[in-house]
């Protein structure tokens, strides 16, 4: 059986692709805008009318300048603009580009990018978790019998290949049963 969706299930589809394509739009803007700003000393006044700080109207500039308006999207890992973000870390790096598609590539987050340039720069050993694409579950079991609890999970490694001497857990999900 070949069921239809419902009007109501397509106008929702059409809504929510419209609010996104208004996100990047807006998002491509931004950029624009504090671009302009920046280099017509406007910085100060832009950052007031949008009650933000001068860092983030900065940051908004470096974007416009270092990175392609199509890969200036709100979908990535983090907020854009922020001090957090994967394009600030990106811009902190010798080529903003590759960094910015190796990190996309790679699932990376913004700390896992600014680690794995710092490697690659040889300022410092990777202290990041850095987990294989073979692993999707950390499994932690308790013994019943035993009240005993392990924890397994595949083996992660850091950018030079090499296993970690430190591993960070974060539970996601408890599960019961």
């Amino acid at each position: 059986m070949n069921e239809q969706p419902s009007n109501k299930f397509v106008q929702f589809e059409a809504h929510a692709v419209a609010i996104k394509e208004r996100a990047t739009q807006l998002l491509h803007d931004q950029v624009t805008t504090a671009a302009v700003a920046v280099e017509g000393g406007a910085t100060q006044w832009l950052a007031h009318l949008w009650g933000t700080s001068t860092a983030r109207i900065n940051t908004l500039a470096k974007m416009f300048a270092a990175f392609p308006l199509e890969m200036i999207t709100p979908d990535l890992p983090t907020c854009p603009g922020t001090a957090n973000s994967i394009f600030s870390a990106a811009l902190d790096t010798d080529d903003p580009v590759t960094w910015l598609k190796r990190a996309i590539a790679e699932g990376w987050s913004s700390r896992q990018l600014r680690d794995a340039a710092d490697v690659a720069k040889g300022r410092r050993e990777s202290r990041v978790l850095w987990i294989n694409s073979e692993c999707r579950d950390v499994v932690l079991a308790k013994s019943h019998a035993t009240g005993e609890t392990r924890v397994s999970f595949t083996p992660a490694v850091t950018p030079s290949g090499e296993a970690p001497s430190l591993l960070r857990v974060r539970a996601v999900e408890v599960l019961d049963g």
